[in-house]
């Protein structure tokens, strides 16, 4: 059968409609019967058109504007809310400990003592950016972590003018992870 004619016996056994057999008459072709799954369509675009800028603002919240800092007002001791804790040094080493937390999971950090380095990232041109251990300033952390450790894949985003360092695996999501270290006093 031509393509049309396809189309409608298709429609017409999802929604329980026999389509007409044999050759039209004359005149005009009858109108294929309209479908449930047209009107399921339908629906559902206008509920894509409600919910799509919530979507859209709800996406956007989780961002947060980073702040560009120098590397001293990074060293000292920081602590997340659920008993994640760095130390970062101006030589620029850390430790950290309690990285296996529930929002930290995804990242395969451990909960115990662990070391490595930490660098901002700097452009390299053309989007590309690297950690850097001679950068003296920036909005992002990276961090490398030695021995067993050496799989866990976290980042840091400097945010809240500087007050605050929010975990990351997504550079387009800066606090992410949920995940908020401030300065410890």
């Amino acid at each position: 059968p031509p393509p049309i004619r396809r189309l409608v016996a298709l429609c017409g056994f999802f929604c329980g409609v026999r389509a007409r057999r044999g050759r039209p008459g004359p005149g005009p072709a009858p109108p294929p019967p309209r479908c449930y799954s047209d009107r399921v369509h339908r629906t559902a675009q206008r509920a894509l058109a409600v919910i799509a800028p919530f979507l859209l603002l709800t996406a956007c919240a989780g961002s947060q504007p980073t702040t560009k800092v120098s590397a001293g007002r990074i060293t000292g001791e920081w602590e997340g809310p659920h008993g994640e804790k760095f130390t970062f040094a101006a030589d620029r080493t850390f430790t950290a400990v309690g990285l296996d937390s529930k929002n930290l999971a995804s990242t395969m950090c451990p909960g115990k003592a662990s070391e490595g380095g930490w660098a901002f990232y700097v452009s390299e041109g053309k989007g590309t950016e690297i950690s850097d251990k001679a950068a003296k300033s920036g909005s992002w952390i990276g961090l490398s972590f030695h021995g067993s450790a050496e799989n866990c894949e976290l980042d840091l985003a400097v945010v809240d003018d500087g007050k605050a360092l929010c975990a990351t695996d997504d550079r387009d999501a800066p606090c992410g992870l949920d995940v908020k270290f401030t300065r410890r006093s």
